[in-house]
This record gives C-alpha cells, sequence and structure tokens, in this order.
C-alpha cells in the first residue's frame, strides 16, 4: 500500500494553523498536494505491483491432484499426462514375467497436488530375455547344476540304473522354472559273468558289444588280431562264474586262431 509520509513538523502545523487561523483547510489541502508532488515518483512501481497481482490472479497455474499411473499401459499413461499438460519420465524398468511388458508399477509423485509442466516419473514392467535351454541329454550332473545356477532354475533329481556312465542325463523335462532329471546311477546291479570258453570270439564280440562292455583279445602265438580271420576262445579274465559290477569290470579274451 502506498502511503504519503507527513513529517512532523507538517502535523504541528496544522495543528497551529487549525487554531490561529479559520482558513487552515486551503492550507492542508496544500500541504497535501506538495506533499503528493513530492511522493509522485512512487506511482510508477505502485501501478507495476497492482498489475502484476492482477495478471498473476488470472493466469496463475492451478494445483490439481497427480493422475494416478500406476497399473495402466504406457500408451495410455502418456494420453492421460498429455492431456493434463504434463510431462511424462520413465526412471526405470522392472523385470516382472507375471506382467505384460510397459505396465506402470509406480510413481513420482503419488496422490500429491502438481501443476501444469511438471514431471511425473514412472517405472515399468519389463520382461525377462526368453531362455533356449540347451540340450541336457547325455551332459553329465555338474555341468547341469552350472546351468541351473546361472539361469536361477531349480532342479529336481531322480537316479535310474542305466548303461551310461554314473551322474550322466538319460532324460529330462523342462517346465518354465523346473527342470526335473533322470540321471544314471550306473548299473551297479551284480551279475554272474559268463563262460566263454571254446565259444566263437565272434559270437562272444557281438554280446559284450551289445552290453556296451570294453574288452581286450590277445592271441595265443602272440600274433596281431585280424578281424578277418575266425578264432576261438580258449580262456577268459574274469574266470566265468564271477560276480562282477558292470562299472568294475576288465574283460581279456585269450583266443587261438582256427585253421
Amino acid at each position: 500500500m502506498w502511503v504519503c509520509r507527513i513529517d512532523k513538523w507538517l502535523l504541528l502545523l496544522i495543528i497551529k494553523l487549525k487554531e490561529q487561523n479559520p482558513a487552515y483547510k486551503s492550507a492542508l489541502k496544500e500541504i497535501i498536494f506538495m506533499n503528493f508532488k513530492k511522493n509522485l515518483w512512487l506511482l510508477p512501481f505502485f501501478s507495476f505491483l497492482v498489475g502484476y497481482q492482477i495478471i498473476n490472479l488470472f493466469i496463475k497455474d492451478k494445483e490439481f491432484s497427480v493422475p494416478n499411473l500406476i497399473g495402466k499401459n504406457l500408451n495410455e499413461a502418456i494420453r492421460i499426462t498429455s492431456e493434463k499438460n504434463l510431462n511424462l519420465r520413465i526412471s526405470g524398468e522392472k523385470k516382472d514375467d507375471q506382467l505384460p511388458e510397459n505396465i506402470i508399477i509406480s510413481q513420482v509423485p503419488n496422490k500429491q497436488r502438481i501443476k501444469s509442466n511438471q514431471s511425473i516419473y514412472v517405472v515399468i514392467s519389463k520382461k525377462s530375455p526368453k531362455f533356449l535351454l540347451p540340450d541336457l541329454k547325455e551332459k553329465n550332473l555338474k555341468e547341469i547344476e552350472d546351468i541351473a545356477k546361472q539361469n536361477n532354475l531349480k532342479i529336481k533329481i531322480y537316479y535310474n540304473l542305466s548303461d551310461q556312465p554314473e551322474n550322466r542325463c538319460i532324460s529330462y523335462i523342462y517346465d518354465k522354472k523346473n527342470i526335473i532329471l533322470y540321471i544314471s546311477s550306473g548299473n551297479n546291479k551284480p551279475f554272474l559273468f559268463p563262460n566263454f570258453k571254446n565259444r566263437s570270439l565272434k559270437d562272444v564280440v557281438y554280446l559284450l558289444n551289445l552290453n556296451k562292455l570294453n574288452f581286450k583279445v590277445i592271441t595265443t602265438n602272440e600274433s596281431i588280431y585280424n578281424d578277418n580271420k575266425n578264432y576261438v576262445v580258449v580262456d577268459q579274465k574274469p574266470i566265468a562264474g564271477s560276480i562282477l559290477s558292470l562299472d568294475k569290470i576288465n574283460i581279456q579274451l585269450l583266443v587261438k586262431e582256427l585253421i
């Protein structure tokens, strides 16, 4: 508010004029006019202040509640913020395979008042990259466990007797985050070793290969073994009737060439 300053001596003069001169009113008007003229330089500042307040009253941005964008997809959020003249900023992404991509998970500010042209920062959902499980068949258990650990997969193991080496994958089932493994425990079931004496080497070799067993052939005269020749087994190790396990067997066949 603009106030004209009147010094103490002017007030005393007015009181004195009132007491001594009936025409003090005219003198008072002259004093006020002189005071007004003296403070006329304040008028532009006063006008500016009044004008600024009037303009600010009409064009001042009104505050309104922040729109709730949580749960909406990104395109819908952009439309809502555009209509309210707000800026939408993506501050981060969060992996969530249970949600579609680009869903608003959180926002700042939230449940507050906001003005036009201000920004809303949101975090949107993102799916994990698709994982292609490699073929696990015939891989060893340690290798499979490393693959599962690197990809946050859970494994469940079932052991089965098999001709495959111990701890090798026989088969598996993959279901999202879980792998069911069928792992070989080896073939440790004891068996009676058969009698191969006086049998054709070709028949014995066929039988051993059928059961994936390793063996060594030794000739009686220390000649070089030849697949194209006919031989007969004259001795064997282990001896017939031995109780053995398939994973701990070392077979040797002593053979004689048939003439």
